[in-house]
Order: C-alpha cells, then structure tokens, then sequence
C-alpha cells in the first residue's frame, strides 16, 4: 500500500507547503512591507563550495556516524550536479 500510494501522499504534502510558503511571502509583503530576496544561481553555488570545503569536514570530524551522514549530503549534492 504504501509503495503505490505514498508518492501521493509526498506530493500533496509538499504542495500544500510550497502554497503555504507562497501565501506567507505574500502576506509579509501586503501587511508589513517586507521585500522578499533571492540569492543568484552564483552565490547559491559559492556558499554551497564553501560549506563543502570548510563546515564538511569539520562535522565529519565529530564522529563516525556524522562522516557517514556527511557522505551521504555529498553524494546526494553530486548526484544532483550541486557539487563535482
């Protein structure tokens, strides 16, 4: 049940929450002014280099476990073509 349903179950879930997302920036701009900000593609991709290279290794230092859990955010990373 769960293998043929789950997938619907991700997916509303996640809408409503990207709904939820949009409705909040939206209503902070209307009430309280607020401008909302994005970071460009090419600082998104310095700060990500730069926590791979510096805060990385720091946490994986801590213990085994927290190196295998950064390995796994790594290959996801590459996987996804965030890192090399």
């Amino acid at each position: 049940m769960l293998e043929n349903n789950l997938r619907y179950v991700t997916y509303a879930s996640s809408h409503k929450w990207g709904q939820q997302c949009t409705w909040v920036i939206a209503d902070a701009k209307e009430k309280y002014g607020v401008v909302p900000y994005s970071w460009s593609a090419e600082d998104v991709n310095k700060v990500t280099l730069k926590a791979v290279d510096t805060l990385y290794p720091k946490v994986a230092a801590k213990s085994a476990r927290c190196a295998k859990l950064v390995d796994i955010v790594k290959k996801q990373m590459r996987d996804y073509s965030r890192i090399k």
